[in-house]
């Protein structure tokens, strides 16, 4: 389930328009919810290793999934003791955090360094590989490294334009702050 979260997140059909604002005490209960909801995860385990196999574009089933898994009722029961009011609003606030905090990080890059560089590289690596004849097994993983690659990024291209002005700019105002907070996270995590 380490990514079901941030699947779930990007997809989330309700509650853009009355989403609350972001503030540091929003983004420290997401930060121990998300924490409470991944310690299921030795509970569960067979039915986080299933969710991480939902895509981006699988949302539906992703929510169908979590909602009619026996880890539900848990998840649920820590979402009734937070400001949360449901998975759409923990997924919605996630999402903005994470999109602002992609934007600005973009924004500080130099010229030339940012995830179009990092694509082109990839590529470039490949393409020399093959031409050395490296052996397909490492040609293979670098592919999939890189069609890793590109899916992040188009997610992560994706919660930026769910971000909004305000939450950039909350972002931009806190981003030492905001870095804590995503440094603190378990290297596991689904935010």
């Amino acid at each position: 389930m380490k990514y079901l979260l941030l699947v779930l997140i990007f997809f989330s059909p309700s509650l853009w328009a009355d989403s609350p604002l972001l503030s540091k005490a929003l983004i420290k209960s997401l930060s121990t919810i998300s924490e409470k909801i991944d310690s299921l995860e030795t509970k569960y385990p067979k039915i986080f290793a299933e969710s991480d196999k939902f895509g981006m574009s699988d949302q539906a089933k992703a929510v169908k999934f979590i909602e009619a898994s026996k880890a539900y009722p848990d998840v649920k029961n820590i979402l009734s003791k937070s400001e949360f009011k449901n998975l759409n609003e923990l997924y919605e606030v996630s999402i903005r955090f994470m999109g602002a905090l992609y934007f600005v990080q973009m924004q500080k890059m130099p010229e030339g360094s940012g995830p179009n560089a990092m694509i082109q590289s990839l590529e470039a690596s490949i393409k020399q590989m093959k031409q050395n004849g490296a052996p397909s097994s490492v040609i293979n993983e670098m592919e999939a490294s890189l069609i890793e690659t590109k899916a992040q990024i188009k997610d992560m291209q994706l919660a930026t334009n769910k971000a909004s002005k305000a939450d950039k700019a909350f972002v931009s105002n806190n981003l030492d702050w905001a870095m804590s907070m995503i440094s603190e996270e378990p290297e596991e995590a689904d935010f």
